[in-house]
C-alpha cells in the first residue's frame, strides 16, 4: 500500500477524514524539495484521520519507519482530531508526528475513534 507523499511548494492544503491502514514508513509525508532550509509549505492542515497498522518493515519506505506524519519546510501546521490505533506488532516506537525545518506547529490527538 502507498503513503501520500506529497513534495513540492504549496499552501493551503488539507489532509482530512481519511483512513490509512498497514503503511510502512510515514503515512503522510510532507516536504519541499528546493532547500532543505526553507519554509516552502504553509498553512497545512490534517485532521479527522485514522491510522491503523503502522510501522511495519517494507524495503523503499518514504520519512521514518513507525512515524504517522512526517512534515519538513512548513510554516503553518495543524495536526488535530487524528487517532492513532494500533500499531504493527514489530513497529519501532516512533512519535506520531516528526517535524524539520517547521514553525507555528500546532498538535492534537484524539485518544479514540
Amino acid at each position: 500500500r502507498d503513503a501520500l507523499d506529497l513534495a513540492n511548494s504549496f499552501s493551503n492544503l488539507t489532509i482530512r477524514n481519511n483512513t490509512f491502514r498497514n503503511i510502512s514508513g510515514a503515512n503522510i509525508l510532507i516536504e519541499a524539495r528546493t532547500s532543505a532550509e526553507s519554509y516552502d509549505l504553509r498553512n497545512i492542515t490534517i485532521e479527522g484521520n485514522t491510522f491503523q497498522g503502522y510501522g511495519h518493515y517494507a524495503a523503499g519506505i518514504s520519512g521514518r519507519q513507525g512515524t504517522l506524519i512526517h512534515v519538513r519546510n512548513t510554516d503553518g501546521l495543524l495536526v488535530a482530531n487524528n487517532y492513532a490505533g494500533p500499531a504493527d506488532a514489530a513497529a519501532p516506537r516512533m512519535p506520531c508526528l516528526v517535524t524539520e525545518v517547521c514553525r507555528n506547529v500546532v498538535e492534537l490527538w484524539k485518544t479514540s475513534p
